[in-house]
């Protein structure tokens, strides 16, 4: 019996390592112009899953041998197999059920299936959710072979590293970022557009479908196109929209902190030069400070808001929107607000042969800094109080020690920025009926930004009169854009026949400027008087 009973366990031993080791399957999703970055390869009825990475490699453990394994990607057909039976390579074909769709290449717009260069639409529906820092956000993970990464989670850095298909070798003092085109005006960046007023977002990932921006589309070009107004009719429509979402940010644990007693302890232990002395409460307890924890919040709440008025009659549409996102971050005191005001409005006239555009679209920010020191937070004597009513500032200073209060300077410093941006534009669209599919286009633009920080010291460590600091930078650029084109789009038969011709000018100008000082008699000066 005893025999039989270590036989049943050593069974079930067996079985239980088996199914803790599962079956590992590796392999490279391709597509016919290469590897496919961020596709998902799932096993299916589970979570367990991982992305590509930027080789298109991946390696997961399944449940077993006969766990079906689903590989899938935005704008692609999805295949299943057995994980027994997983090929080294995969090889992906796009759906041709998204062929139809329109999507905007330079000067123009085809259906997906006429476009030899490699190209990716995405609409709001496929945008990813939540409170984003800028709108590339909505892109994470969602086109194959571009490669988004958040440079900070501070929400008054809307920075985020975009590549498109890798490094280009091609005009190294550009970086890797890709070309911005919005409502056909080339841009900087993009963090001023209201996420919920984007049509579509469409990627020009190679070399023949940016080739019409020369240079400047050497690292891949990614051409936005925001909301307008509804279809023409001639019953007229007012329609009103509202979306609103709100994120919350929970810290990642915390540091464990040693009692006063360890502290006084580990610090004879090293080498008994610096035994703390340890402060007492008026109880006369000692001090117990977690100085990152005063720093930080342990929740960051983002919600955002946006509304719209949309409108359409027989020969003028028009959509107005509003958009407010207040953004906190983990730092106490870090917070960004914004608010973006946008207009666009269409017009038909002369029967017909006239289409008009107008764009318009303002935004106003403000970032507040934590000006707390982290890295001091990190080394500074737990057992130090926070406040000391004996001091000038009110807070306590540690005298001789190379050290400072993380909390005095997050409360005493002053330190924000702000900033506004204006686009406008008008497009002018002249349909020759006599021959049919000729279009000629005038359009002009104009983009203006400034942005400002601000700086300043209160008394800080004791500081006496007259040592009052304080600073200021600021720079502003201009944009300027007109363009004249002609373009010509017939289909024969099977055949379809397009062209463009046309002379674009661009004007930029940047200025900008650092100023600082130090000695004021009085702290209420701060930056006003530099």
């Amino acid at each position: 019996m005893k025999k039989i009973l270590s036989f049943l366990a050593l069974i079930l031993l067996s079985f239980s390592l088996a199914a803790q080791s599962g079956y590992e399957i590796k392999g490279t999703v391709v597509d016919e112009l290469g590897p496919v970055i961020g596709a998902a390869v799932l096993e299916q009825g589970t979570t367990v899953g991982v992305q590509t990475d930027l080789d298109g490699n991946f390696s997961l453990t399944v449940s077993s041998a006969n766990a079906i394994v689903e590989v899938s990607c935005m704008g692609y057909i999805s295949l299943t197999f057995k994980a027994s039976e997983l090929p080294s390579t995969i090889i992906l074909q796009e759906d041709s059920h998204l062929l139809e769709d329109v999507v905007v290449i330079g000067y123009g717009s085809q259906k997906k299936k006429e476009v030899t260069g490699a190209v990716a639409s995405i609409k709001p529906e496929d945008f990813n959710p939540g409170v984003k820092a800028n709108p590339i956000g909505l892109l994470q993970g969602k086109v194959a072979g571009l490669n988004i990464i958040r440079t900070t989670s501070d929400p008054t850095h809307t920075g985020f590293n975009v590549q498109i298909r890798g490094f280009s070798t091609l005009d190294k003092g550009a970086g890797t970022s890709p070309l911005y085109i919005v409502d056909g005006i080339p841009v900087s960046g993009i963090d001023q557009i209201a996420p919920d007023e984007i049509a579509s977002m469409d990627v020009l990932k190679d070399g023949s479908a940016a080739a019409i921006y020369g240079t400047r589309g050497t690292n891949g070009v990614i051409i936005i196109t925001t909301k307008r107004g509804g279809n023409f009719s001639d019953k007229a429509k007012t329609l009103v929209e509202y979306a609103g979402y709100a994120s919350a940010s929970v810290r990642n644990g915390k540091t464990g902190m040693a009692t006063p007693e360890e502290f006084a302890n580990l610090a004879e232990l090293s080498g008994g030069k610096v035994v703390p002395t340890l402060y007492k409460d008026d109880a006369g307890k000692s001090y117990v400070t977690d100085w990152t924890d005063e720093l930080s919040r342990d929740v960051a709440i983002a919600h955002n808001h946006n509304v719209a008025i949309v409108g359409s009659a027989s020969n003028f549409n028009y959509r107005a929107s509003l958009n407010y996102k207040d953004a906190q971050g983990i730092a106490k005191v870090s917070n960004r607000r914004e608010y973006i005001a946008k207009l666009a409005a269409g017009q038909k006239a002369l029967d017909g042969w006239l289409d008009m555009q107008y764009d318009l679209s303002y935004m106003h920010y403000r970032n507040d800094y934590n000006c707390g020191d982290f890295k001091q937070a990190a080394i500074v004597n737990p057992t130090y109080p926070i406040y000391d009513e004996t001091s000038v500032s009110g807070y306590f200073i540690p005298q001789g020690t190379g050290q400072s209060n993380p909390i005095e300077a997050m409360n005493q410093k002053e330190s924000y920025g702000d900033g506004n941006y204006f686009r406008g534009s008008v497009k002018a669209t002249l349909n020759i009926k006599p021959i049919q599919g000729l279009k000629v286009s005038a359009f002009g633009a104009i983009e203006e930004g400034d942005n400002h920080s601000y700086w300043a010291n209160r008394t800080l460590g004791g500081d006496e009169a007259g040592s009052g600091k304080a600073g200021r930078s600021s720079n502003t650029n201009y944009n300027r854009l007109f363009e004249a084109t002609s373009d010509y789009v017939r289909s024969f038969g099977k055949h379809n026949v397009a062209g463009v011709f046309g002379f674009s000018w661009q004007n930029f100008f940047y200025d900008g400027e650092s100023l600082s000082n130090k000695g004021f008699p009085t702290e209420n000066m701060k930056y006003y008087q530099i």
